[in-house]
């Protein structure tokens, strides 16, 4: 097997008396469905003990094999679909110069980049902030795309993100976070500016996270909208959002019902 630089897989040819598969399925696993697991069970249980050519390649990692079912370990079968049974909204680090805070560019502004590396899962109970840029969320996880109004531009998709991890707790899911598949060519910004409108998210990031870890939400798919709205309700009581922000929400979920709730494909965010 060789690998192209641009990161496409060329299979070389069998060679010459070496036992060709009788059949041979290609996964690709970047940013696969939900239904990967159920899709994989249902192709292996079909297949035969010795016949089966098994090649799986994430992009950015270097493990690559051939093997026979027989020899498949089930670790191998649990890292193929653990990024999408825990998950249902993905950050990809972003290259160059992503969209790190004031404090930093003020101070150490430069270019860099992310070392690749297996996918970080963070289960329920562990905050970390996420944006918009090369973000991918599942159908399940639509109803969170709802973006604050009354708050500054530089805090809106960070408390976002910390309402969308509350509501995904109560569904048994985490935020997963993976290597970069991006660049960032960052337009000019007035760093003053930027800092003024985040020290919002510097003194009240934690409140913000503590008021949503005591706050009682229901488990379930169906609950989703209304775990939503509870976390407004209750960021408006401890005013980080004023009571027009609720008016807000209520419009977004309503819209969100007359369009029928339509899931299609994953969606990605590039902001």
């Amino acid at each position: 097997m060789v690998t192209d630089s641009d990161n496409r897989i060329r299979l070389a040819p069998v060679s010459e008396g070496v036992h060709r598969p009788l059949w041979s399925v290609m996964i690709p696993t970047f940013h696969c469905a939900r239904f990967l697991h159920q899709m994989l069970e249902s192709m292996l249980s079909q297949a035969t003990s010795t016949g089966v050519q098994f090649d799986w390649r994430p992009p950015g990692r270097q493990w690559s094999g051939a093997r026979t079912y027989a020899q498949c370990e089930p670790s191998v079968k649990t890292q193929l679909t653990s990024e999408v049974s825990s998950t249902s909204i993905q950050q990809g680090l972003a290259n160059g110069s992503p969209d790190v805070d004031a404090v930093w560019r003020l101070i150490l502004d430069r270019n860099f980049a992310f070392s690749d590396g297996a996918p970080v899962v963070l289960e329920a109970g562990n905050w970390c902030p996420f944006n918009t840029q090369s973000t991918w969320w599942w159908p399940i996880a639509y109803p969170l795309l709802y973006l604050p109004s009354y708050c500054s531009f530089r805090t809106c998709d960070i408390w976002k993100s910390f309402i969308a991890q509350r509501c995904l707790w109560e569904l048994g899911y985490g935020i997963t976070f993976h290597a970069p598949e991006v660049f960032q060519d960052r337009n000019q910004h007035d760093l003053d500016r930027d800092f003024a409108e985040e020290v919002p998210g510097y003194t009240r990031n934690k409140e913000i996270a503590d008021v949503l870890w005591r706050l009682q939400l229901k488990s379930g798919e169906t609950q989703i909208g209304d775990n939503l709205r509870r976390c407004y309700e209750a960021l408006v009581a401890a005013t980080i959002f004023p009571p027009a922000e609720l008016e807000l929400v209520e419009l977004w979920l309503e819209n969100f019902r007359l369009a029928g709730n339509k899931q299609g494909s994953v969606r990605q965010e590039h902001v």
